[in-house]
């Protein structure tokens, strides 16, 4: 027995990932030639247009893969002649979408290619690039969708050997056309249409040499039943091979958005009923404009424009303007203006909106000398003890620019005021100088090390206080201005991870013949159970980061299903055992998918989904799969997930029942007819039930 399992190992399951890895290949080929002969605006085009060959391969790859099965199903009931009329259906279907892709993305190629995010220089070598691969599309057709036609003829060793003839023919014609005849993209791209017609032709030539029957005009004609079951079938495979191009898709789009030079224009006194044509000139003239020694490179301009009013910051239109230009970009090539009715500020009248500062001193002498300071620069506010200075910094929130503070002082004293400033973490937001005579270096490391920016000794220096008063609250300023950028571009990344888990989510759900309001609902109960978990234990250390990403990655929690058999799926009746057990390997494909992806170790978003879509089935009596984990070996996101999608199946209608109401679905969960849970989670369960209904009165 272990020698036919090693034997068929080598002879066919080696093979086949060997084909599997090849296949990825031929793209890496063309860009490690193209990178180092042609330079990175050609490999960014080759990355860009790569999902018009991913549709194509795909296309292929599921027709292929449709055809081998249906054909293997009648060559296992011993019906040879009806296998080979299912291979050349197959076959048939291959060509006349080969050929049907040609036409459509022929046509279509300008659009493809500026909706992929395209402009410029890059556009420009994408267009010869794709269109080369584009016409000879039907290649590459053949050569995917003839290979599982072979390989499931148990030739899974000559299928290796076509496609690695037709990968040593690329990176011999990539050497020849990119470096030795220097024939750029347009080289690499001949150069992989050629390899791809070598695969193609020694698949042909193999299928009619062993099958001539395959090839017959009788097995060629074109029978709409045998098509429907290959397409029915292929629906997955070509999922699978598609999903990866849709995230490159994503991530292009991201990249270009956030790409680029960007710089900061401001155009004192311009009226705002012109300020849009102005900036439209500026583009038309960037983009009309042509770079000495490159004159196809053409210049992709976003611009946007804010008007700032007389009393409002810099920094506030600054913002605005950041964000419009955003939207600009997601557009592409758009100027974007907010006029909201007023003129720019001249820079006098923007001087006349001072700072306020808050002096902190039991002597009135001191602060008037502070006052005659910074009083021309500042609007003074005064408080004679520690006390009155948190009084004033809770009446003023948000108002005062700093505070200049004593440290000997009746009622409450410098240090206790730093204290209280980190406790309710005003020391965050509002700067602290110390103002003393005292000029240990005890004193002075405490003050630092309670969180004061500066210290200043008496008697005053009049333009050093100046000085270093203005530079700290400038100093401030930015710091606030740097982590609002930040937190607005961690948002934005939020989401586009969202949108993202989204678009795999509702992938899954539209296949098994789900709303798309399944996804929501799981998300919010898992949501409503996680916020009652932490309100009322303790019990698990859950941080605020894993709070965030579990209601996100329960969106992914039935991922594996993309690999299960769509008839066994969507069967409106009562499933088989055999059938049940398929089902339940959703978990561990789902599980095996996430963990697959690039840089999965370093995703904890990827890490949480993984948990979820491997154990959200297991039960806390250990009667759950795939691994039969009992109690707390159930990681906490596994388990919240179970309960809510064991909730949401009870009070929606499926194609095999009818939707319970709310009060019958908790009346099952609590009883244990839909196995056992964790006892707090129940409890939690049981304490959301008025949220749950509401969201169920929308849900449904």
């Amino acid at each position: 027995m272990k020698k036919e399992l090693n034997r068929d190992f080598y002879r066919y399951v080696l093979p086949s990932m060997i084909s599997m890895l090849l296949s990825g290949f031929y793209s890496m080929v063309d860009g490690i030639f193209v990178g180092n002969a042609v330079g990175s605006q050609a490999l960014a085009a080759i990355n860009l247009v790569y999902p018009v060959q991913a549709c194509m391969n795909a296309t292929a790859f599921g027709l292929g893969v449709g055809g081998a099965v249906l054909m293997s199903k009648y060559r296992g009931s011993e019906d040879y002649e009806e296998a080979d009329r299912a291979a050349g259906t197959a076959i048939t279907t291959l060509v006349v979408a080969g050929f049907a892709l040609m036409g459509l993305f022929w046509l279509s190629r300008d659009w493809c290619i500026s909706m992929l995010g395209g402009s410029g220089a890059i556009a420009d070598y994408a267009h010869e690039y794709i269109s080369i691969i584009i016409f000879c599309g039907i290649f590459p057709v053949l050569g995917n969708g003839i290979t599982p036609l072979i390989r499931n003829q148990g030739k899974t060793v000559e299928a290796t050997l076509f496609m690695s003839s037709g990968l040593i023919t690329n990176i011999i014609l990539d050497y020849l056309f990119v470096f030795r005849m220097e024939m750029g993209l347009a080289g690499a791209a001949i150069a992989t249409v050629i390899a791809q017609a070598v695969v193609a032709a020694f698949n042909l030539s193999y299928l009619f040499r062993n099958n001539r029957n395959i090839l017959s005009l009788d097995s060629l004609k074109l029978s709409w039943q045998r098509l429907k079951t290959i397409i029915r079938i292929g629906v997955s495979p070509f999922g699978q091979t598609l999903i990866p191009s849709v995230i490159i898709i994503f991530t292009n789009w991201q990249c270009i958005r956030y790409g680029g030079d960007e710089f900061l224009l401001v155009l004192p006194g311009i009226p705002g009923d012109i300020l849009q044509t102005k900036l439209e000139q500026i583009r038309t003239a960037a983009q009309m404009a042509s770079v000495p020694g490159y004159s196809h490179f053409r210049l992709s301009l976003s611009i946007s424009g804010t008007m700032q009013a007389i009393t409002d910051p810099m920094e506030n239109a600054v913002r605005r303007a950041d964000r419009l230009m955003y939207q600009a970009k997601c557009r592409k090539n758009a100027v974007t203006v907010e006029v909201p009715g007023c003129s720019l500020a001249a820079p006098e009248k923007l001087l006349q909106e001072k700072s306020q500062i808050l002096l902190v001193d039991d002597s009135k002498m001191n602060r008037m000398i502070l006052a005659e300071i910074l009083g021309d620069g500042y609007h003074i506010l005064e408080a004679e003890n520690g006390q009155e200075c948190l009084e004033k910094l809770r009446a003023e929130a948000g108002n005062i620019a700093l505070v200049l503070l004593d440290i000997n002082m009746p009622v409450m004293d410098g240090f206790e005021v730093l204290k209280a400033m980190n406790a309710n973490h005003t020391i965050e937001d509002i700067p602290v100088i110390m103002i003393s005579s005292e000029d240990s270096d005890a004193a002075i490391r405490r003050s630092y090390e309670l969180g004061a920016s500066d210290y200043v000794n008496r008697p005053f220096d009049a333009r050093i206080v100046y000085r270093r008063v203005t530079n700290t609250i400038k100093l401030y300023a930015k710091q606030r201005r740097l982590v609002q950028m930040v937190s607005d571009q961690i948002r934005a990344r939020e989401n586009n991870t969202d949108m993202l888990v989204g678009v795999l989510s509702h992938i899954v759900e539209f296949r098994n013949g789900e709303s798309g309001a399944h996804v929501r609902h799981i998300r919010i109960i898992t949501e409503l159970l996680l916020h009652r978990l932490l309100e009322i234990s303790s019990r698990y250390s859950i941080t605020a980061e894993q709070q965030d990403m579990i209601p996100l990655a329960s969106a992914l929690h039935d991922i594996g299903k993309i690999g299960i058999d769509e008839k066994i799926l969507n069967k409106p009746g009562k499933l088989t055992p055999e059938e049940f057990e398929v089902i339940k390997t959703h978990s561990m494909l789902g599980a095996q998918i996430l963990y697959d992806l690039d840089n999965f170790s370093e995703q904890p978003l990827l890490q949480t989904a993984y948990e979820i879509a491997r154990w959200h089935h297991e039960r806390w009596d250990g009667r759950g799969y795939p691994d039969g984990l009992k109690g707390d070996e159930i990681p906490i996101s596994a388990q919240l997930v179970s309960l809510a999608d064991v909730y949401d199946a009870l009070t929606s209608e499926r194609c095999y029942k009818k939707a319970f109401s709310h009060e019958k679905a908790m009346q099952m969960i609590l009883n244990g007819e839909c196995g056992a849970f964790n006892p707090l989670l129940l409890q939690c369960l049981t304490n959301i039930q008025s949220d749950l209904k509401v969201e169920l009165q929308q849900h449904n």
